[in-house]
């Protein structure tokens, strides 16, 4: 059920994008411009310059709906992650910290997608806002696996860093569109 809802997220982003001409698509230097003022440049080119709906991208506003879109589609990845890995966390910490990830990350994927709406509407600010509980969320399910008991090593690190180098993106990309944060 959730995946048909971030799928169709997807679809109303792509088709909200390619409503308007590629003609006032935003450049694809200005993209790469943007990329090089992030953390990791290389993951941004990556995830904004292979996502096809960047071609519809008219400015600013339209890559940071994009960028929460990607941002939803790593938080509902790493739920049906978590679903296929919980069932090798039987000890009392490792069936607590899963628990505690699937929370926040059900928490983060509520955000995100309020996020999204929020961006769809103008309103920046409100999507940064939101962008950061989900992102805090995530943070806290990796750093969950340090406390509490003996280390683990995190199922869903990868996950988990994706989503914090997307919200670096959302972040520029607010900064950019003139809204303090």
């Amino acid at each position: 059920m959730e995946t048909m809802k971030i799928k169709h997220i997807c679809f109303l982003t792509w088709f909200l994008l390619s409503a308007f001409s590629v003609t006032n698509a935003i450049p694809k230097s200005d993209i790469k411009n943007l990329c090089r003022e992030t953390a990791d440049a290389a993951f941004c080119r990556n995830k904004l310059n292979t996502d096809p709906r960047i071609e519809a991208a008219r400015d600013l506003g339209d890559v940071l709906v994009i960028a929460i879109t990607l941002s939803t589609i790593q938080v509902n990845d790493a739920k049906t992650h978590i679903n296929s890995v919980s069932g090798e966390y039987s000890g009392p910490n490792g069936r607590r910290r899963i628990n505690v990830c699937n929370k926040n990350y059900d928490i983060a994927l509520a955000r995100f997608k309020a996020a999204w709406e929020n961006a769809l509407k103008k309103s920046f600010a409100e999507a940064n806002r939101l962008t950061g509980v989900g992102n805090n969320a995530v943070n806290d399910c990796e750093n969950g696996w340090g406390r509490g008991g003996q280390r683990q090593k995190s199922p869903l690190t990868l996950y988990n860093t994706n989503v914090t180098k997307l919200y670096g993106i959302i972040r520029l990309l607010t900064q950019k569109l003139g809204i303090r944060i």
